[in-house]
């Protein structure tokens, strides 16, 4: 689980704890000048986190974490639909016809899981308007187990319409509030960046297991918490229905964080 699985608040609790002086993770990190000579821009994307989250108001942060949360599907129905075309070619009779299969999807390959949100619903809307039946029925004739790869293609237009929803719900808000979406999306991003190459120095420094723990125990267990929110709404949400194609949202675009 990556630092991208966690709300806008838990990072802004994680990162608290390292900022803030006389706290214990904050006093831990000040006595390893590796990690202390961090501090300045851990300090800068937490401050900016907390600054930029109290200009939201609850319904844009609601949808944030709405957008977050399908994004991270969105993005797990790509990856499985590009690697499955991608392990099943290797070694076949028919290994031109899965790759170019794969390529058609996704001619970008995985970096599809990197962009905006709008750019992620464009590029479904596109799919979904070079469908045809003999597509189709290739996307039917590749078995995933219990599923053929056209039910997750199915799943992952789904989860690009409901994208396409909250970005036009955001935009409509936007309208009469005055939002920093923009701007929190690029903090978020910053945020990320920041905190894995804070982990990535400390994993090189063999700390010691209680100044670890000390330091990254609240970060894997906010990432756990995480984790088994999203299981939880998958498991309690049904199967998604074939959709529509999804409509491109008007407005401004919303930078992925990640």
């Amino acid at each position: 689980m990556a630092e991208g699985s966690l709300s806008f608040q838990e990072m802004a609790v994680i990162s608290g704890a390292w900022v803030t002086e006389g706290t214990p993770a904050r006093v831990a990190i000040e006595k390893i000048p590796a990690l202390a000579a961090l501090e300045p821009q851990l300090q800068q994307t937490h401050s900016t986190i907390v600054d930029l989250r109290a200009k939201e108001t609850p319904q844009l942060q609601a949808l944030s974490q709405q957008e977050h949360d399908i994004d991270a599907k969105h993005d797990a129905y790509v990856k499985l639909m590009y690697n499955a075309l991608t392990v099943l070619a290797d070694g076949t009779v028919n290994k031109h016809e899965l790759l170019d299969l794969r390529d058609r999807l996704f001619p970008e390959r995985l970096r599809h899981t990197r962009k905006s949100y709008r750019s992620e619903v464009g590029h479904a809307v596109l799919v979904a308007k070079q469908m045809d039946d003999a597509l189709v029925a290739r996307l039917k004739a590749v078995q995933l187990h219990d599923r053929t790869l056209f039910d997750i293609y199915q799943a992952w237009q789904a989860t690009a319409a409901q994208l396409g929803q909250l970005e036009e719900d955001r935009a409509h808000l936007s309208q009469a509030t005055p939002s920093a979406a923009r701007e929190i999306a690029t903090a978020r991003r910053n945020w990320i960046h920041v905190v894995k190459a804070f982990r990535a120095c400390a994993g090189v420094l063999n700390l010691d297991a209680e100044t670890e723990n000390l330091i990254f125990a609240p970060l894997r267990a906010a990432e756990q918490v995480a984790a088994n929110r999203m299981r939880n709404r998958a498991s309690t949400e049904p199967a998604p229905a074939p959709a529509p194609a999804p409509t491109p949202p008007a407005g401004t675009d919303t930078p992925k964080a990640g």
